[in-house]
């Protein structure tokens, strides 16, 4: 699948930016500098989101199909997955690590 980036406000660009750096951050929690498949899968408790529906979200975010995700790659696929397809719920999934205490802004 390929996203449709569409325009935001700089400040929401931003903001959205750091969202995913801080996603990425906790998926990378061996600080390896990437993302793989796994590491998705070991976060669904803490996303709120079943097997299926994770990876649905790697494949659509891993553009050139290597297997795993570069901080580049999770920040572009995350903010045009925002903007296009909220079904999966990634923002959602920030609201459940909030809310829960087990994100970084807890």
């Amino acid at each position: 699948m390929i996203f449709e980036r569409r325009p935001v406000p700089n400040g929401l660009e931003v903001l959205l930016e750091q969202k995913a750096a801080d996603l990425f951050a906790i998926c990378d929690q061996e600080d390896k500098g990437f993302v793989t498949k796994r590491d998705m899968q070991r976060m669904r408790d803490k996303l709120a989101l079943d097997p299926d529906q994770l990876e649905n979200v790697f494949d659509a975010l891993d553009q050139d199909h290597n297997g795993y995700l570069t901080l580049e790659e999770f920040t572009q696929g995350f903010e045009a997955y925002l903007g296009v397809d909220a079904k999966v719920g990634m923002l959602s999934c920030f609201q459940h690590l909030i809310t829960n205490g087990n994100g970084p802004y807890a």
